[in-house]
């Protein structure tokens, strides 16, 4: 069986109770303690330094459940003063909320490091921001981010296959560009692999060719300096290019593969045998955003009709690339209401240039929440000090401190009269509170009055005779 990893006081403490109520005495040792209870060694000076710290911890564990539980109880509140100590509070912390800071480490292009400069106050569970990695695209379709290529030497890896795929089973490559120059020269190379390649004329109208096949055309052309939306469909030999909302016509050309294991998918300038038709040798210009490859097995809608393009960024099932930001993650240690540590737990992508920054959020606790408290310890009624439980934090000036004002009661008593008059025996029914010093017992005057002959007492010597006589 696995030995148990998290415990608490409480628990030695139960334990070992119940070991000296079983053998009546101290266990031997802590090591044949913590056997016996399937736990590290280690672990029990974590929290004692020996048996008889133990002994002294479970009276305060006793009064600290105590007091736990009666906090609990609906009827503590109507608790009398006998039954209750008095209460002690302590003004809470004066310190001025204070805000943490930090400094963002950056080495390549992510950060590896976030250093506390000021650790703050009255802190929870802190927020705070970690500024971005800076946006490279001059435009965006959809996210914080897309893809320039500022350069007809531009090239890009999107993505590597790590499967057959075929024009049999049907695909679906869809893209945004946003092309801000066409210029004369040779055709732009938009997305190619080794069998395809999808490329714009200097007209803007968008062509595509499979293997050795003859080239398929659009019938719509993008259009410069704005967002135009592109659909490539390639189902068994039929392939269709679709553009801003119009399908184009369908073209048959031959069936195959497209992508084998390890091809690479890349966007801008194809050199040489790295893909097919080597006449469209040169990267767009412009920015690209939300490229797609997906399975689709066959064609969708009629020639020349029209399709709904999407309005928010597509996912494919071969893969998806956004160009979005890469951004950072960390979490902060908080101790005793101070941010002491950061931890970056994935550092993002894209810093370059200014380093960074980290800005937290204002404390989100209260003063409240770190005032000390104590215990007072009584003795025949006083006070004789105060236990401190807790220390509190970001005190400034000296607390202060309260303590509830003692409760004393009246004690009472019912007097027994005996049939001649007298005051026999007098029995307390209330104790009452508060007494320092023997008090005063006052009775009340006897309410005089005759009585009949027979209730005159003659002693047994006849030498006394006890009368009550009106006045």
């Amino acid at each position: 069986m696995a030995k148990k990893k998290n415990i608490t006081e409480n628990d030695i403490i139960s334990w070992y109770m119940d070991d000296v109520l079983n053998h009546n005495k101290q266990p031997s040792s802590v090591y044949s303690f913590a056997k016996e209870n399937n736990f590290e060694e280690a672990l029990f000076y974590k929290h004692f330094g020996s048996f008889d710290a133990i002994e002294k911890g479970v009276f305060k564990a006793f009064f600290n459940n105590t007091i736990t539980l009666l906090e609990k109880s609906e009827d503590y509140g109507g608790f009398d003063a006998r039954n209750k100590l008095p209460t002690v509070s302590f003004s809470v912390p004066d310190a001025t909320p204070q805000t943490a800071a930090g400094t963002v480490t950056v080495v390549g292009d992510s950060i590896t490091e976030i250093t506390v400069t000021s650790v703050g106050n009255f802190y929870n569970t802190p927020t705070f921001t970690i500024s971005p990695p800076p946006t490279v695209a001059s435009v965006v379709k959809f996210g914080d981010d897309a893809l320039p290529h500022t350069s007809e030497t531009d090239v890009t890896l999107l993505h590597t296959f790590d499967g057959f795929y075929s024009s049999n089973t049907g695909y679906k490559v869809q893209f945004w560009i946003y092309p801000t120059e066409i210029t004369a020269g040779n055709p732009y190379s938009i997305l190619f692999a080794p069998f395809t390649k999808i490329y714009m004329n200097t007209t803007g109208e968008i062509g595509f060719q499979y293997s050795s096949q003859p080239i398929v055309t659009s019938d719509t052309n993008v259009i410069v300096n704005q967002w135009n939306h592109v659909e490539l469909e390639h189902s068994g030999g039929d392939i269709r290019l679709n553009v801003n909302g119009v399908r184009g016509t369908t073209a048959t050309r031959g069936a195959g593969n497209v992508a084998l294991p390890g091809h690479t998918y890349k966007v801008g300038d194809a050199q040489g045998n790295e893909s097919v038709f080597d006449g469209a040798n040169r990267s767009f210009v412009g920015v690209l955003d939300n490229v797609t490859f997906e399975s689709q097995a066959q064609l969708v809608g009629t020639d020349g009709s029209s399709y709904t393009m999407p309005t928010t960024a597509n996912s494919g099932d071969i893969f998806t690339q956004n160009f979005d930001k890469t951004l950072p993650t960390a979490t902060a240690t908080v101790v005793d209401g101070e941010v002491t540590a950061m931890t970056v737990t994935s550092g993002g992508l894209g810093y370059t240039g200014d380093a960074p920054t980290i800005t937290f959020d204002a404390p989100d606790d209260v003063a409240a929440s770190f005032t000390a408290s104590a215990t007072p310890v009584l003795v025949n009624g006083s006070i004789t000090k105060l236990s401190i439980n807790n220390v509190g934090k970001f005190y400034l000036t000296d607390a202060i401190i309260s303590v509830s004002a003692p409760t004393a009661t009246t004690a009472t008593a019912t007097a027994v009269i005996a049939s001649n008059g007298d005051v026999s025996s007098i029995t307390v029914t209330d104790a009452g509170l508060g007494y320092r010093t023997v008090p005063t017992v006052t009775i009340s005057p006897p309410n005089f009055g005759s009585i009949p002959y027979q209730e005159i007492e003659f002693d047994d010597d006849w030498g006394i005779i006890k009368t009550i006589v009106s006045e």
